[in-house]
């Protein structure tokens, strides 16, 4: 017997897709930073993020269709990766522009964090009720 596609997986599965759009789509249209123009460390940053966001929708995609829990889990735990990254990118590893009142500081990377740690705990939260589905199957 087939086994159906889990609630989880799809909650999972629409949750990497939202952080994808936030981080690919959002930055170009709701909430832009600094003009493209100029090669600042906030570009930088968003070119970054643009490709993190095309993983995360390629791996939200995936999701419905991945059945077996543990590759489910190794995508969750993926997106956790990603997620710490799309964080980090910003704040350590590029940075972004050195003024506190660019659009970059003030609106866009704020708005990144955010969707950033919800995503994480999203997806924690997801791992954890997948390794609970798991062992309840085992004992099964």
């Amino acid at each position: 017997m087939a086994k159906k596609v889990s609630k989880t997986s799809i909650i999972t599965g629409i949750s990497f897709i939202i952080s994808a759009l936030a981080l690919t789509v959002g930055p170009k249209t709701l909430y832009q930073g600094c003009s493209p123009e100029m090669m600042m460390k906030c570009i930088q940053s968003l070119n970054v993020l643009f490709w993190i966001g095309i993983a995360l929708g390629v791996i939200g995609i995936v999701n419905f269709f991945i059945k077996a829990d543990i590759y489910r889990i190794i995508a969750s735990a993926v997106g956790i990766i990603a997620g710490i990254f799309a964080f980090l990118i910003p704040t350590v590893i590029i940075g972004a522009c050195g003024k506190e009142t660019m659009p970059c500081r003030a609106l866009t990377f704020p708005v990144i964090y955010v969707v950033s740690g919800l995503f994480i705990a999203v997806t924690i939260i997801n791992i954890i009720l997948l390794l609970k589905d798991r062992k309840k199957a085992e004992t099964k």
